[in-house]
């Protein structure tokens, strides 16, 4: 969605205050809204959206990813190794649920 053309005409540009409302509401920076804005800065925000849509629905909470942000890149690498492991371990749970025969398997 573009602001140019609006009801005021083509190439009527609202006011400035107005662009950075409107990219305060909407999170993007005032230059999404006009033409200049190029597909690939609109795809990076894209992905940005769909990350914290992503985060949003794991339920993360904003004072969890705060405290994620404040540790070491040792922790967080710890972190990410138990999530690895934690994903592995219900992969294989999922699949012996699935499989009978796998279930009465010794590991």
């Amino acid at each position: 969605m573009r602001t140019t053309g609006s009801c005021q005409g083509p190439g009527h540009q609202p006011p400035d205050t107005l662009d950075r409302a409107l990219a305060r509401t909407f999170g993007v920076p005032p230059a999404f809204f006009f033409d200049d804005y190029s597909d690939e800065q609109a795809g990076l925000l894209q992905d940005q959206v769909e990350l914290l849509a992503m985060v949003r629905d794991l339920g993360v909470t904003p004072i969890q990813l705060c405290a994620l942000l404040g540790v070491t890149p040792e922790v967080r690498q710890a972190i990410a190794d138990l999530i690895a492991t934690t994903e592995r371990a219900e992969a294989e749970r999922l699949s012996h649920d699935r499989d009978p025969a796998k279930a009465c398997a010794k590991p």
